[in-house]
């Protein structure tokens, strides 16, 4: 009797597999899909970090939300930035390849200029700062591969509008930055400051 009731619970469950989808580092620097190296998204970015979308927005290279670097016919570029990690894959491209007129634009806060404004230096400093420190930069976007959802970070609210993504653990040993913070202006992510917390 026994058996026949095992048997008829067994019969009425149900077994899912999911067989699609994107992959959890998909995309992100140093993931190996199938063997190979991901490679750089179409969409802009550093090293397969490029339109990795994380909560709330774009999947991998933009591939559900849209893009994240889209470029007119007339060469105007636009970044978009749904959430933290699109802004991740900008400050990298924009330091990395050089770009200060974007980086400026698109990239860093309003509030973090006015400041610079404020100290008597010319916005520019602000990306020569950063563009001199981008090895402590990469290496701490890098930590946490998977922007805001990587296990190794913290997220918190610092005000209105404002978050910190933090490193925490041992993925924190020999960063000199350990930190970002950012802001939603005008419907995006924006570049605060980088920081030790």
């Amino acid at each position: 009797m026994l058996l026949m009731v095992l048997s008829g619970v067994a019969s009425g469950c149900r077994y899912e597999r999911i067989v699609g989808g994107r992959r959890p580092f998909e995309g992100l620097p140093g993931a190996v899909v199938g063997g190979e190296p991901t490679p750089k998204q179409t969409t802009g970015g550093v090293d397969g970090l490029a339109g990795a979308g994380g909560v709330g927005g774009g999947g991998v290279g933009g591939t559900r939300a849209g893009p994240i670097r889209v470029e007119a016919e007339d060469g105007t570029i636009t970044l978009v930035s749904r959430n933290p990690r699109d802004l991740m894959v900008h400050v990298l491209d924009t330091l990395g390849d050089e770009e200060p007129e974007l980086f400026l634009r698109q990239v860093l806060s309003v509030r973090t200029i006015d400041r610079f404004y404020e100290a008597g230096y010319e916005p520019v400093e602000a990306y020569e700062r950063l563009r001199s420190g981008f090895s402590d930069i990469d290496a701490l976007l890098r930590s946490m591969p998977a922007g805001e959802i990587s296990a190794n970070a913290r997220f918190e609210n610092i005000g209105i509008n404002m978050f910190r993504l933090s490193v925490r653990g041992k993925a924190r040993r020999g960063l000199r930055w350990t930190s970002f913070d950012m802001v939603i202006e005008d419907g995006r992510w924006k570049l605060l400051w980088f920081g030790q917390s």
